[in-house]
């Protein structure tokens, strides 16, 4: 773990940005219910289920189109494009790459054995060399409390070429800001405690 930066590696073409954006807006997202009360997190709560099978969103660019919207050489470029999306599975990770016309695939679906929610909500960051994606997340109704809010959220690296999942604990905020991506693999992670002290590891 490391210092925090927010700018990415990776730069797209202004073609990709539009043809991403108009994916994004595509997906699914789980619609606001009205707020309950904050769920117990079980001690022995642990992400014990495989990874799934990537599940594939029908976002992708027309195969007719990408050469005027992705421009040239879209099919060989290594671009790709990483987002979170709440679902009441998870904090779903899809990842989408340019040579398949970003098509959105979910890698993972973090979520944690034994709690309710109606949703998962989260923040995610990429490392700079892009294998990883990093996720602070947890049911939605913890953000409910100020306790909640600043240290009720997990924490997991995603491999996003394998689905692997990562544990990296609890105790972390869901602040906008967490988790912060650095260069290599480093990444930041922030919690603050009742006293008023800021954590970063």
């Amino acid at each position: 773990m490391g210092e925090r930066a927010r700018t990415k590696k990776w730069h797209f073409r202004p073609q990709h940005w539009v043809a991403m954006l108009c994916a994004i807006s595509l997906l699914a997202i789980a619609p606001s219910l009205p707020a309950a009360a904050q769920p117990k997190v079980p001690d022995s709560a642990a992400q014990d289920t495989p990874a799934p099978a990537p599940e594939k969103h029908d976002t992708a660019v027309p195969e007719d189109a990408r050469r005027s919207k992705l421009g040239e050489g879209w099919e060989s470029t290594s671009d790709r494009a990483v987002t979170g999306v709440a679902t009441t599975a998870g904090y779903a990770i899809l990842a989408a790459e340019s040579k398949s016309g970003y098509q959105w695939n979910t890698v993972a679906a973090l979520h944690r054995d034994g709690i309710d929610a109606d949703s998962w909500i989260g923040n995610v960051c990429t490392t700079a060399d892009g294998a990883y994606a990093v996720a602070v997340y947890g049911p939605r109704t913890v953000i409910n409390s100020e306790a909640g809010m600043y240290q009720g959220g997990f924490a997991a690296a995603v491999n996003i070429a394998t689905g692997e999942v990562r544990d990296l604990g609890v105790g972390y905020t869901l602040a906008y800001f967490n988790p912060g991506c650095g260069v290599d693999h480093k990444v930041a992670l922030t919690s603050y405690s009742a006293d008023g002290r800021t954590k970063v590891v």
